[in-house]
């Protein structure tokens, strides 16, 4: 895990810029194509999606699905690659949105942090040498 916003790295994966996969061709081969470049565990997550219990689909600051029959957005497009029209690897369940983004998600792990340390709850780091192991306190 990723200390700093509690989410696990290597299970994330990092689409290209919404605009990429805005056009009604793009299919989840095709966008995991796109991903060549990325990181080895952006790429695998993004491959592996079918595996796992759970995808979660978030922006910036998003707090629902676009309806139904509405203008296409970023968000639907995915939904519709990923979901809808994807048979090669069809996922569990259908994807969920995190509701408010990142940025809800972000303020989320903030408050939780400060809340526990206001309890005494949270551990301290321990202090690192220079070599970046923590030191025998």
């Amino acid at each position: 895990m990723d200390g700093s916003n509690g989410i696990d790295a290597k299970r994330v994966s990092h689409l290209p810029r919404p605009q990429d996969y805005a056009d009604d061709s793009i299919t989840s081969a095709k966008l995991e194509d796109s991903l060549s470049l990325s990181p080895e565990p952006q790429r695998r997550a993004f491959a592996d999606r079918h595996k796992f219990d759970l995808v979660v689909v978030y922006d910036g600051k998003s707090s629902a699905w676009p309806s139904k029959g509405s203008q296409p957005s970023p968000l639907s497009r995915l939904w519709d690659i990923i979901y809808e029209h994807e048979f090669a690897k069809r996922l569990e369940r259908n994807p969920v949105l995190l509701e408010g983004g990142f940025a809800a998600w972000r303020d989320f792990i903030r408050m939780r942090v400060a809340k526990h340390q206001a309890d005494g709850n949270l551990p301290r780091p321990k202090p690192k040498q220079a070599n970046g192991y923590p030191s025998a306190m």
